[in-house]
């Protein structure tokens, strides 16, 4: 089909095309056309040819003329409209095409959007700034286990009836806010109440149109119900900052609530206090970690009573617990200490064995002490071990002096660590005698310190040092090898062998590779069946019985001795002389100095030598200082005694003496 283009210009009208405007337009032109040709023609012919039947031939010629022009003309014009009436055409298709697309792209958006919101745990809300209408979509309140009629909201207050009265104002205050204030986005999280009485929460969300005046006019957004990750989130708080059996603070928890407490109130003192309970895993090992869970669980709740918000408890792990006080006043934290070991001090019941426990507690208070949670712990930690030396029930206060003396035993430990390799170490031996006639029966060696440079440090000081800072193993495997090559020099000077006891520690006996490294010390040197003993106290034996009973049963078949010290000392379990390898009994010093002071004491020391001997068990009595005390051990025909009446500790090139 022809161009509209490519008609003349004379009819290139107004492209718009509509039917009225067509038929105007071509009756218009033919018109015009008409009236020239009627106006201009027959004057032209008679102009031009004046014969008058010639004149007529042409009248005839323009009448054809007339016709065939006219009728090119219409075609031009019909031919013209044709092509506008489908150029319009097009356009139209184009159009309705496009309106067919673009209606099937809305269709299928709204589809999706449709699907999302049905699909979606979400629910979509929209607020009108303008008319104040609140629209949600209902899929959030039928999750919730609303009707479809309860969850038919119209304005915003449908929606508050839904939150839970504690957080129905916060909620009010924030959206009066935001619109008075508003900003791009909106976001809160509260609770709501389900249909069924329970609690679900709530994170909002949503997204502000502002117009120039900086008012509300849209605001859209999402419900979504983020129970399910707060519950995650408050177990995984739980986990980090509470004690999983007894439900207080735990150490983190304590240091969170310390640190929060020093940032908001920096200038306003407190008093932290750090209890560790007695001998606490001796109830475990006596009476089984269940009694014991249940006998802590009962503490921490008794302790629990015992605070009044802002104060806090926190069960700092294990069988240690943690307080602030609000106040350093002595008085009042006297009367809370005082409080605390009332509490402790009841007996409490538990699978039908009546059970109490003391307690020490180490005090440190804020700023006077440190001002940091760390540094007032590490000094109430250095006056709770300062309690713990001094006996059971007792507290102190941490002190400048304290701290000194802290720093003291770091760095006697530091030189401690030297000792072995400086050579500083040495051995003396006290005699052991026969009290049927006083001869020498065996010895027993004991470690001494000569740092480099300076006075010797007693034993009672840097023993329980080694043993808790973890150098014991390094030194009680010195000495056990100092003592065996002693053994083997003395062999040459007595032709019968001395025993020589050695004191095993609590982390020795219960330490596998330690026994393991002594039996290979006896192998090495050859070492006969008794001229080696061990003697272990009954702390030792309850701190990891199973594995000191394995071990000790190692030690017996490799014809080491088995020495029973200090008993009567503590908790002194007749089962440990049954079940033990047990070759002597020794009984405490304690009770040897008290010889005749009281009817009581003279019968009980009677008694453990009765006994051990009705078991076939050998009794040492030791620390004798007084003929009396010889006499009366020997009239209840002790076995053996030690003692400086009978003998004071030596080097051994002068007990050599008593051997020749």
């Amino acid at each position: 089909m022809r161009n509209h283009d490519d008609t003349p210009r004379l009819f290139h009208f107004k492209r718009k095309l509509t039917p009225y405007r067509s038929a105007i337009r071509i009756t218009l032109i033919y018109l015009m056309y008409g009236v020239v040709w009627i106006l201009t023609t027959d004057q032209l012919l008679e102009f031009m040819f004046g014969d008058a039947s010639y004149y007529h031939f042409l009248q005839t010629i323009k009448g054809w003329a007339y016709v065939l022009i006219t009728a090119i003309l219409l075609y031009v014009l019909v031919v013209s409209t044709l092509d506008l009436y489908e150029e319009e055409k097009k356009k139209t298709e184009v159009a309705n095409l496009d309106l067919q697309k673009q209606l099937k792209k809305t269709t299928l958006s709204e589809q999706r959007f449709e699907l999302a919101v049905k699909g979606s745990f979400d629910s979509i809300w929209e607020y009108d700034g303008e008319t104040q209408k609140y629209f949600m979509s209902r899929t959030l309140l039928r999750n919730l286990g609303y009707s479809e009629e309860e969850a038919k909201l119209t304005v915003l207050e449908d929606w508050l009836k839904f939150i839970l009265p504690q957080d129905r104002e916060e909620f009010m205050l924030k959206t009066e806010k935001f619109i008075a204030e508003p900003v791009e986005n909106l976001e809160m999280m509260y609770r709501v109440v389900r249909a069924d009485g329970s609690i679900a929460w709530i994170r909002t969300h949503g997204t502000a149109q502002i117009n120039e005046d900086g008012k509300i006019v849209k605001v859209a957004g999402s419900h979504t119900d983020i129970t399910l990750s707060k519950n995650y989130e408050e177990e995984l708080t739980r986990l980090a900052y509470y004690h999983s059996l007894t439900g207080l603070l735990n150490w983190h928890g304590f240091a969170k609530k310390i640190q929060e407490r020093i940032h908001t109130q920096p200038k306003t003192p407190f008093t932290l206090l750090y209890l560790d309970i007695d001998d606490f895993k001796n109830i475990n090992d006596f009476h089984g970690y269940a009694v014991g869970d249940r006998m802590l669980v009962e503490i921490a709740n008794d302790m629990a009573q015992l605070v009044v918000e802002p104060e806090v408890v926190a069960n700092l792990g294990g069988d240690g617990f943690g307080f602030l006080i609000e106040t350093v006043d002595s008085t009042q934290v006297h009367t809370k200490i005082a409080s605390i070991y009332a509490s402790l001090r009841k007996l409490r019941s538990i699978d039908g064995q009546w059970l109490d426990v003391s307690a020490c507690i180490g005090i440190a208070q804020y700023p006077k002490d440190d001002e940091t949670f760390d540094d007032l712990m590490q000094s109430a930690d250095e006056a709770m071990y300062e309690a713990k030396s001094k006996g059971k029930n007792t507290y102190v206060f941490f002190s400048d002096a304290l701290h000194d003396s802290r720093l003291h035993s770091i760095a006697l430990t530091n030189e401690l660590r030297k000792a072995v390799d400086n050579d500083e170490l040495y051995m003396m031996y006290q005699p052991i005698y026969r009290l049927s006639d006083r001869h020498l029966s065996s010895m027993e060696a004991l470690v001494r310190w000569k740092p480099t440079g300076r006075d010797h440090v007693p034993p009672d000081v840097f023993i329980p040092l080694a043993e808790s800072t973890g150098l014991i193993g390094k030194i009680e495997l010195w000495v056990f090898e100092s003592v065996i090559k002693q053994v083997i020099a003395w062999r040459s000077i007595r032709h019968q062998s001395v025993p020589v006891a050695i004191n095993l520690s609590s982390n020795g006996v219960t330490n596998d590779e330690f026994i393991r490294k002594v039996i290979e010390l006896l192998r090495k040197y050859e070492i006969k069946n008794g001229e080696i003993e061990v003697e272990i106290t009954e702390t030792g034996l309850i701190e990891n019985y199973e594995a000191a009973l394995h071990n000790l049963r190692i030690l017996r078949s490799n014809g080491v001795k088995i020495l029973l010290d200090d008993f009567g000392k503590g908790y002194s379990s007749l089962t440990y002389l049954v079940s033990l390898p047990i070759d002597l009994l020794k009984i405490d010093r304690g009770f040897t100095s008290r010889i005749h002071s009281s009817n009581e004491i003279d019968a009980v020391i009677a008694t453990i030598v009765s006994l051990a001997h009705s078991i076939n068990l050998e009794v040492i009595a030791e620390g004798i200082e007084f003929e009396n005390q010889l006499d009366y051990l020997a009239k209840l025909k002790t076995d053996y005694g030690q003692g400086y009446h009978l003998h004071r500790p030596a080097l051994p090139e002068i007990v050599e003496k008593l051997l020749k």
